[in-house]
């Protein structure tokens, strides 16, 4: 039970690294969230999570983990903007406007946090991703687990 709640909580922490704002969108918004989704291929959304490793890799707390050089950098960038410009003025662009018009400013963040969201989704499933999820639970204090699992159960 408690690899169970540690696994979930992992994957959970994982999905809100791709939050990109903690807003809901309106139905229109939504619309735009599943239109990317749809729209998007499953390299488009790599190429979405590389822009966003990327970002995140400036951070001086994690700018010394990263190898991304910054000629990457760039190319992950300039990916991504591709993207997002085919996808909110062409691929999704009457989704886009309604979105705009109805459910303002942020409309087009939370619709990118449904990508992102998708786009971690498919992440998570590889193989050695998956692996490393499965292998730090050799770190986690058991009895904390164990203590958690037992008072949900009583629930």
């Amino acid at each position: 039970m408690s690899r169970k709640i540690f696994a979930a909580a992992s994957a959970s922490l994982a999905l809100c690294l791709t939050a990109i704002s903690p807003a809901h969108a309106g139905a229109y918004g939504d619309e735009l969230g599943k239109c990317l989704v749809v729209k998007s291929s499953r390299q488009d959304r790599l190429d979405f999570m590389t822009f966003l490793f990327g970002a995140m890799s400036q951070h001086p707390a994690a700018k010394p983990y990263s190898k991304m050089t910054p000629a990457q950098l760039e190319a992950a960038n300039r990916r991504a903007i591709a993207l997002m410009e085919r996808l909110l003025m062409q691929d999704c662009r009457a989704q886009t406007v309604a979105a705009m018009k109805y459910d303002g400013d942020n409309a087009i963040e939370t619709a990118f946090a449904v990508l992102g969201k998708t786009a971690m989704e498919e992440l998570m499933t590889d193989p050695a991703v998956a692996a490393n999820f499965s292998n730090v639970d050799q770190y986690l204090d058991k009895p904390r687990w164990e203590a958690l699992a037992a008072e949900i159960r009583k629930k």
